[in-house]
This record gives C-alpha cells, sequence and structure tokens, in this order.
C-alpha cells in the first residue's frame, strides 16, 4: 500500500528531523515573501499600463465634459466693462495644434442665477419662467365699482360655493357640478367614450359657439387627460389627449378656431388647436410655474389696433390672430395666478412671462380675469380676499420696456483652473429675437471681447488666460408688443492645460 506524506509525518523521520525544523522556522515567511514579490509585480505592470493609457487619452483630439457640478467662480471684484469701453482684440493667425486641447461643454437654462453675473446682466430675468425677457409694463389698478370700469356684461368665470362651473354662450348654458353635467338645467349624459373609465373629475370651458369638455381618468398609476367639443347636442372626442404621473384637470379658453388645453398638475402640460393643427406648447407651464398645480383657466385677447405692416413688425404684412396674447390664471378658488404667452406678431406662441408676483399683494385669496369688449389688451380682474370680500381690478397690457439696450453677462464658465481657453464657440441658443437685434459675445479675461455668431468658432489671441465668458447684447426695437425669450444657452470650448 502506498503511503501519502502529510506535514505532520515528516517529523517522525530522524531523516527529515532537520527538514522539519527549516519549514517550521522559515516556511512562512519564505511564503510571504514570494507572494508579496508576485503582488509588487503585478502592481508595478498595472501602473505601467496605466500610465501607457492617460498618455494616449490626453493624446486625443478631444474630451467633453458634460456632467460637471462645482464651478470656478469670477474672480473677487471681478467687474464687466460696457461695450463701449472694450479694448479691440486682434484674431490670432495661428492655432495651437488640435491634439494638444481638450474640449468641454457648458449649459446653461437660467433656471438659477449661479452662472450669471448678476451685476452686469440688466435684462430681465424672470425666475418663474427660467428665461430673459425685456421688463414687462402692465398697469394694475383697483376700481370702485364695476359700471365705471366698462360698459356691458363681463364674464368672469369661478367656481361656486357648491363646486359647479357654469359657461354661459348667449342664452344657452353648460352646467358641471363633481361628475355631472346640465345643459339648460337638464341632465347631460357624459360621452360614451368615458363609461366603464375610472374617472377622477371633470371640467368645463366656453369658446364661441361650442363647449369643451376636460376628462381626466385614472389607470393605475397614471393619469390620461381626455377632451370633447360639445356642440349643444352632442359630444364629438377631440384628437388630443394628455398623460401624467400626477392628478389634474383640464382647463381651456380661446375661440372656435384657435384656442388651449391646459392640464393643471405638478408638472403642467398644454397644447394649442388651430383648426386641424395641434402644437405642444407643455415647456410653458414647468413645475415653478404650476406652482404645485392650479385649475387653470385662459383668457385671449388680441389687439385690434395692430399694425399690419413691415413697420408693425411684420416681414410681409400680417394676421391680426398674430397680434394676439394668451393670459392663463387659476379659476378661482384656486391659488392666484396670471401667466402671459406672447407670439411676437407671429403664427407661434414663443414667449412666456410670469406676472402674478407683481400683482399678488398680501391679503388675495385667487382672482378671475375677463376680457373687455372693444378693448384691446385690456381685461377686468375680480379679486377674491381672504376676508370673503371681493373687489375690481382692471388691467392694463402695456406690452414691454424697450427703452435702452439690456444685456446679459455670465461668470466664468471655466471649470479647469490650471488650463488655458483658447477657443470657443456659443454652440446653441433657445432664443427668440423678434423683439430687437442680439448680438453675442465672448472673453477669455472679462475684459476683452469678441463678437461672435452662434455656431462660429472664436480663437482667443490672448491664450495664456483661463478664463471663459459669455455675453448678450439686446437692442430693442420700437414695437412695444415683441419681447426677446431667451431660455438656453450653450458653449463648447477647448483648453490647453498647463
Amino acid at each position: 500500500m502506498r503511503h501519502k506524506f502529510h506535514i505532520s509525518d515528516w517529523g517522525k523521520s530522524s531523516r527529515f528531523k532537520v527538514l522539519n525544523k527549516f519549514v517550521r522556522h522559515f516556511g512562512k515567511p519564505i511564503f510571504y515573501g514570494v507572494t508579496l514579490l508576485v503582488l509588487a509585480a503585478g502592481i508595478f505592470f498595472a501602473f505601467k499600463l496605466f500610465l501607457v493609457l492617460i498618455q494616449e487619452r490626453i493624446s486625443r483630439s478631444s474630451i467633453t465634459d458634460l456632467t460637471r457640478i462645482s464651478r470656478q467662480t469670477s474672480l473677487p471684484g471681478e467687474k464687466v466693462q460696457p461695450l463701449s469701453e472694450l479694448a479691440p482684440v486682434e484674431t490670432s493667425m495661428s492655432s495651437p495644434p488640435e491634439k494638444d486641447l481638450i474640449h468641454s461643454t457648458f449649459y446653461d437654462l437660467f433656471s438659477g442665477v449661479g452662472w450669471l453675473n448678476q451685476e452686469a446682466s440688466t435684462l430681465y430675468r424672470d425666475s418663474v419662467v427660467s428665461a430673459f425677457v425685456f421688463p414687462p409694463k402692465f398697469d394694475w389698478q383697483k376700481i370702485e365699482n364695476q359700471s365705471s370700469m366698462v360698459n356691458g356684461q363681463l364674464s368672469f368665470v369661478e367656481r361656486q360655493p357648491d363646486g359647479s362651473d357654469t359657461r354661459c354662450l348667449g342664452s344657452r348654458c353648460l352646467r358641471q357640478k363633481d361628475l355631472n353635467l346640465y345643459f339648460q338645467n337638464q341632465p347631460l349624459n357624459l360621452p360614451a367614450d368615458l363609461a366603464d373609465k375610472n374617472l377622477i373629475n371633470i371640467s368645463i370651458g366656453g369658446l364661441d359657439t361650442v363647449w369643451l369638455l376636460g376628462a381626466v381618468v385614472q389607470n393605475d398609476n397614471n393619469y390620461d387627460g381626455l377632451v370633447f367639443i360639445f356642440n349643444g347636442t352632442g359630444f364629438m372626442k377631440a384628437d388630443l389627449s394628455f398623460s401624467s404621473p400626477y392628478k389634474g384637470v383640464i382647463g381651456f379658453g380661446g375661440s372656435d378656431d384657435d384656442w388651449l388645453a391646459v392640464y393643471g398638475a405638478y408638472q403642467g402640460q398644454a397644447v394649442r388647436v388651430r383648426g386641424t393643427d395641434i402644437k405642444n406648447i407643455s415647456s410653458f407651464f414647468n413645475i415653478r410655474v404650476m406652482n404645485g398645480g392650479f385649475e387653470p383657466a385662459v383668457v385671449r385677447s388680441i389687439n385690434e389696433n395692430c399694425e399690419l405692416s413691415a413697420e408693425g413688425g411684420f416681414a410681409s404684412g400680417g394676421k391680426i390672430e398674430n397680434c394676439a396674447a394668451w393670459y392663463i390664471f387659476g379659476l378661482p378658488p384656486s391659488q392666484p395666478k396670471l401667466l402671459k404667452l406672447f407670439q411676437n406678431r407671429t403664427a407661434d406662441i414663443v414667449g412666456a412671462v410670469d406676472l402674478t408676483s407683481s400683482i399678488v399683494s398680501e391679503g388675495i385669496r385667487s382672482f378671475s380675469f375677463s376680457s373687455i369688449s372693444g378693448e384691446s389688451r385690456e381685461l377686468a380682474a375680480k379679486v377674491y380676499k381672504n376676508s370673503g370680500a371681493s373687489e375690481f381690478w382692471r388691467f392694463r397690457d402695456l406690452g414691454f420696456d424697450k427703452s435702452k439696450v439690456l444685456e446679459a453677462v455670465s461668470v466664468n464658465v471655466n471649470s479647469y483652473g490650471n488650463s488655458e481657453t483658447r477657443k470657443a464657440t456659443i454652440s446653441e441658443v433657445d432664443l427668440d429675437s423678434n423683439g430687437g437685434q442680439v448680438d453675442f459675445y465672448l472673453s477669455n479675461n472679462g475684459v476683452n471681447w469678441m463678437k461672435t455668431g452662434v455656431g462660429e468658432e472664436v480663437e482667443f489671441s490672448e491664450s495664456h488666460n483661463h478664463l471663459l465668458f459669455w455675453r448678450v447684447v439686446f437692442s430693442p426695437s420700437s414695437e412695444p408688443e415683441t419681447s426677446v425669450f431667451f431660455d438656453r444657452i450653450r458653449l463648447d470650448y477647448k483648453v490647453k492645460f498647463l
């Protein structure tokens, strides 16, 4: 039988005594020493491989940094000079090798002021809409009685104490209460499409000759908003719908051939309907605008005195419908809200400005607005106080203050402190410039500015500077009804590490 030796057997034979003693005293140190040598060799070769990879990466033409969190602020006491005082800048004729430059990207959606030079920026920034516009102008005056404000009947929409809402077109009225409808005081069946649905709420709106019905149904953890058109005899389902994880209610306003449907929730949604053309305008109803959510109502106002010519802001004549503005407010007793959407004398809604904080004072619970017949850009307002009393006010929209040149200026946006800013490009902007002329500038020191255009690369002659600033100058037109709307900028730039 073949015997298998184990470490414990070695000491049983005298000829293995010396070896056994050696193993006991030196076996473990030798084992650990060999192990450490193997590990050291592995670390050495791994480090060499790491250096090779780093050198290869640096030699590449570009690295894009899209997710910077921290930023380098502007220098202490740093100020931006007016354009009239800027020193002339000459463009360098020689270019450093592209392989030596690192590429990075900067975005700003203007949701905060961390990347803006607030002292140098004079353009009005709407912190709710998160965009730059010309300063809004309006009159907001209290009227002692309704009859002194306008001759004729005003139509203020509001929910009654029992929660009902009534919309009348001439002598015909549609009334909604809870999940029930009444037409001319008679019960009205809901559309068949809502049968067997988990119906959460319904709402109504009136246009010129037809009514609109909004219905919100729940599907598991999601809410769907449906819209129907009622002509006094039957319902027709509109070719639009909303889908949201947030519970909301739908509000309407406009004319038969041009109207808005707004889904009022924590995150708002909205569409504009012109005949068969349906356009999504949800970007104007962000979380800040909705402020937790409210039941929306819409008033459309057209400037009847709009000049339909090139002098009036039109390239080749225009339509009176292009001189419209839209006002969205919270249907009482919803929170007070007034959001203006403007078209800049074009067919599309291109911008928004939130006027709520400018007209809401302490003690106001909510308010409702009504267009004033025969008056352009004037709305009557019924203001509801926390005390239970109500007041009448007049809102007169004067457009925008375009009396002087305004600008928006950044702080340093280059986050690489140990680098030289060599080249930069304003790659993208979300901007409607119909309200005036817009000029873009870039600088790598905050003193010398180079004029540029969107998509044009600037090469800085003073390449040793490690900063990067952007600047946009707005020279307004004389037409007060239009405004720039600037809500996003992207810069691509190239630096050389020192």
